[in-house]
């Protein structure tokens, strides 16, 4: 609940809540008293988001706070839906929409993003008649049938891009509050428009720009019919499964890097004036009037130069991926799923590489590495473990039943653990650490079974051609050196080590990494 401060100036009656209070301390301390060491008590469905919201954490995306006297106070021209906007503004509006879908992407709250476009709550302003007639001066100008025919579409168009990211983000790979934040605040996605029916808008607005070519004058009609194509682009793009592969997807994803770059070489559209309705499209403190289960601070949109280049490696990375899933090898898709490099860097290693620092592009190539590595078998331990499997049906020539018990126990485990670890890198480098801890145990003990059932078998096998299956401890012994590492290097990432630390954790990743040299060597 958002509860101003009293009126008085004395600072006793600004404390929020009032100034009667009563000293609780020992009422704590006997409580307190009364738990065990690590026990919690919490009401029902008491989230960690819920104590993350009670305290300052000094992360503007989750840090709430009390509304002071000045929070409410307009500082642009009152928002008018109808208000007619020249070609130049609805650029502009469009652009810094762009730049709210980007903070969201970024793990912002929906409230602090994409709900502070205000035609956001008013599509049905848009789509009514004509409010008042216009003078020639502002048909020249300020045509209002941009606001039906081009603003409309696109914002609808910007939802609907919205939506279909929050579906797959909300598939269970990528979660909910420490990754991105899906609340909604009761405002809708536009999630039943059908997805022909926005494309059918945007194609209208597209060919209306162009009929407008004398109206509104070459480059203000080439600033507007770019970003109608750009979002267009979008749409069609998220629009295909991620785990479909859709050739279409691709050529989409590409034909908006192209946009993209035709959009930020052009001139940019000037900033409206303070009076200019534009500036009222964009409402800050609008977290303070949605239904918001714990108030929100108001944060202001990032640059429209930080918004163009987080779109430019978005796209980037979901042209990457559909690249190597196109083309790439298995090893390829490692590579990707160990990187958390600059770009710069990982153009040495694979061209296709980008790094992946958004949610969606983590989400996607979650998705596309069980489809293609585990659904499709195509990673070069799983050919292995299918080796062990056709050992395990020629053990029967033997009538060796202990050895055929120890491999069905065997076989049932390593899949497991490859699957573990391809989802594990899939994720944040927090989860990724923590999740590489739980499981290296486990590792170390199937290497160890690996080893001592080559050993077993060696001798009643020599006569069958199974040279393959022998090497499979030393593919465990990768994968285990490869988990080390990320283990040991995402410490790095999240600052975890102490400088005098890094001298040994160097040294202690070189021989790992050399370790893994001789096991692929001893492999081949």
């Amino acid at each position: 609940m958002n509860t101003p401060p009293p009126n008085s100036l004395t600072f006793q009656s600004t404390i929020p809540g009032g100034d009667n209070f009563h000293d609780v301390t020992r009422l704590i301390d006997v409580a307190s008293g009364a738990m065990q060491t690590g026990q919690l008590l919490a009401m029902d469905h008491f989230t960690l988001m819920d104590a993350m919201n009670a305290i300052e954490i000094m992360d503007p995306r989750m840090d709430n706070g009390v509304t002071l006297p000045n929070d409410n106070e307009s500082k642009t021209a009152s928002f008018d839906p109808q208000a007619p906007l020249s070609p130049e503004e609805i650029s502009w509006i469009l652009d810094r929409a762009i730049a709210a879908e980007m903070d969201w992407h970024s793990g912002k709250f929906m409230a602090n993003s994409i709900h502070t476009l205000q035609y956001v709550h008013s599509l049905t302003s848009l789509s009514s008649s004509i409010s008042e007639i216009q003078s020639e001066e502002d048909l020249r100008t300020r045509p209002q049938e941009l606001l039906a025919t081009v603003l409309r579409p696109c914002v609808i168009g910007f939802l609907k891009t919205c939506d279909l990211i929050w579906r797959q983000l909300t598939r269970g790979l990528i979660y909910d509050g420490e990754d991105f934040h899906a609340e909604k605040f009761e405002v809708g996605l536009c999630e039943g428009v059908q997805i022909q029916k926005v494309l059918e808008g945007l194609d209208t607005a597209e060919q209306r720009l162009n009929d407008w070519t004398d109206q509104l004058g070459l480059p203000n009609r080439d600033m507007l019919l770019l970003r109608v194509q750009l979002r267009k682009s979008l749409v069609r793009a998220f629009s295909s499964q991620p785990d479909s592969m859709s050739p279409g997807q691709l050529s989409q994803l590409r034909s908006a890097r192209s946009i993209l770059e035709d959009i930020t070489s052009s001139p940019s559209p000037s900033e409206p004036a303070v009076t200019s309705p534009a500036r009222a499209a964009f409402d800050p403190a609008i977290c303070r009037k949605l239904v918001v289960v714990t108030p929100l601070k108001p944060i202001e949109l990032s640059s429209q130069v930080e918004a163009w280049t987080v779109l430019r490696n978005e796209l980037d990375g979901l042209i990457g991926i559909h690249e190597i899933a196109e083309q790439g090898t298995s090893a390829d898709w490692m590579i990707m799923l160990k990187s958390r490099s600059p770009q710069w860097a990982l153009d040495l290693v694979y061209r296709h590489i980008v790094p992946i620092q958004h949610d969606y592009i983590l989400s996607l190539a979650s998705n596309l590495s069980q489809h293609m590595l585990i659904g499709g078998a195509a990673h070069d331990s799983h050919h292995l473990f299918s080796a062990v499997m056709d050992l395990q049906r020629r053990l029967q020539e033997v009538n060796s039943r202990l050895i055929q018990g120890e491999m069905e126990v065997y076989t049932r485990l390593e899949p497991k653990l490859l699957d573990h670890l391809l989802l594990s890198l899939n994720q944040n480098r927090p989860r990724t650490r923590r999740n590489f801890a739980k499981v290296l145990p486990a590792w170390h003990k199937v290497e160890e079974d690996a080893t001592q059932l080559m050993i077993t078998i060696r001798a009643p096998m020599q006569h069958l051609a199974v040279q393959l299956t022998f090497r499979l401890p030393l593919v465990i012994h990768h994968f285990r050196l490869t988990m080390i590492t990320e283990y040991v290097m995402a410490g790095f990432e999240l600052e975890l080590y102490e400088k005098s630390e890094w001298p040994f954790l160097y040294w202690y990743v070189a021989v790992i990494l050399g370790e893994q040299v001789r096991s692929l060597r001893s492999a081949l």
